[in-house]
């Protein structure tokens, strides 16, 4: 019985990894078109709208990179639980 819920556990683990995995892939995309499409505003910066798309651009850049590490955390951290099971 014991055997059974922790292979239970450790197939739901799996399948989180396996999801935060995918999720990181997806922003990881994102961060790149945006920090892309951001480092391209740096020349034009010379009309009002563009600087305001710029730094609109570093905030959604900042948050994407924060999101990212916390999922890599997460990642981390049920590898680790996955491991002492």
């Amino acid at each position: 019985e014991g055997d059974l819920k922790n292979r239970a556990m450790s197939k739901r683990v799996e399948k989180e990894i396996e999801f935060y995995s995918d999720v990181l892939k997806i922003l990881s995309a994102f961060a790149i078109a945006i920090g892309g499409g951001t480092a391209g505003l740096i020349f034009k910066l010379h009309a009002p709208l563009n600087i305001a798309m710029f730094f609109l651009g570093l905030w959604i850049e900042s948050s994407l990179l924060i999101s990212m590490a916390r999922i890599y955390l997460k990642v981390k951290y049920l590898l680790e639980d996955l491991k002492n099971e």
